[in-house]
């Protein structure tokens, strides 16, 4: 009978340890809950103090790229069209650069970029005449690395000032 005694005394001190141990392993786990809610709760609270209701996301602006640039006119030595050729001076967009000067056309030919593109020209200072925004409307026969800058309808013979552009660097910003 003392057997029996002692193994019920040893199941009924193992059986309340083992519920002291599980009672305390709730516990901790429900403070770590608590924790954690309470700081998700901070971190929403300073996330939305953070955020404001009329905050946009911000639009990534394309670094500026260095591209190299050349010029062209009108002439048969650059497009190859003689006055009575019905498609001399349209770009590939269709605009009609005949008769027309760089300073009223802004105009930029492309491989790179698609036909409309906005792009910001900054040139050395020894073209700086030709900074300015410009619109691509046409493609060439060229690099993708490279923009035709359009001069201007001088008549069928290439113009001094397309000859002495050159080549250049030019940066290039894509405004839109």
């Amino acid at each position: 009978m003392k057997k029996y005694f002692i193994s019920i005394l040893l199941i009924t001190l193992l059986v309340t340890t083992g519920v002291y141990k599980v009672q305390s392993q709730i516990k901790i786990q429900n403070e770590n809950i608590n924790n954690n809610n309470i700081n998700t709760n901070i971190n929403n609270q300073n996330v939305n103090e953070n955020k404001n209701v009329n905050d946009k996301p911000k639009e990534v602006k394309p670094e500026p790229i260095i591209m190299q640039a050349t010029a062209y006119d009108l002439s048969i030595q650059c497009c190859g069209k003689s006055y009575s050729n019905p498609s001399r001076g349209k770009t590939t967009d269709g605009y009609n650069l005949t008769n027309k000067h760089h300073s009223e056309t802004w105009v930029v030919s492309s491989n790179k970029f698609p036909m409309g593109t906005k792009l910001q020209l900054e040139f050395p200072e020894s073209h700086k005449q030709y900074n300015g925004i410009y619109i691509c409307r046409d493609t060439g026969n060229f690099d993708e690395n490279v923009l035709d800058i359009y001069l201007g309808d001088f008549g069928e013979k290439v113009s001094k000032e397309t000859i002495n552009f050159g080549r250049v660097d030019v940066r290039v910003e894509i405004i839109k």
